[in-house]
């Protein structure tokens, strides 16, 4: 619990309203992030084989997730364009937040690169690892554990519900 002067020698070194920029700014680097990383699915997408509308192939995934990454990130980014003030005021208040920024980026795009090399359950892991460790604040036998869960199941997902066929391990030929 916090005292009233505590609270108030807290809030006077942030101007008004910067919090709500923060979040603000937050949400537009996030949906830059969606967009890049999405475009760069849709990428990927153009060479794999998209199957036919009895059978789907594994390209079908990643043009409809690209897609959608790309979509939501321009409709928040879209929704929220009035409500940052001007990004060259835009400095890291906390380099806690900058670091979890930057290692959850590097995650998602080292599961990029890794999903054509060992397929899409190792590619799934490490980004899911990485936000379960970042945001949940679990310990590591705990984020192992729920990243190898949200892995496997969204395999499965795909491979059964959606009937795409993913490579486990492209590289070891499983």
């Amino acid at each position: 619990m916090s005292t009233p002067d505590a609270e108030a020698a807290r809030t006077a070194d942030q101007p008004e309203g910067a919090e709500q920029d923060n979040q603000a700014r937050a949400r537009l680097m996030i949906c830059l992030l969606s967009v890049l990383l999405g475009a760069g699915y849709l990428l990927m997408a153009l060479d794999v084989p998209r199957g036919s509308i009895e059978r789907p192939g594994p390209g079908v995934f990643p043009l409809l997730a690209g897609g959608l990454a790309v979509f939501a990130g321009l409709l928040v980014s879209w929704e929220s364009r009035g409500a940052i003030g001007s990004l060259r005021d835009w400095r890291w208040s906390d380099r806690t937040a900058a670091l979890r920024w930057l290692l959850f980026t590097g995650s998602v795009l080292v599961g990029i690169v890794l999903m054509p090399l060992f397929g899409f359950s190792v590619g799934a892991f490490v980004p899911a690892l990485t936000v379960l460790r970042l945001t949940a604040q679990l310990g590591w036998i705990k984020a192992v554990l729920g990243a190898a869960a949200i892995a496997v199941l969204t395999h499965l997902a795909f491979v059964e519900l959606f009937a795409i066929q993913l490579p486990p391990f492209p590289l070891i030929g499983g």
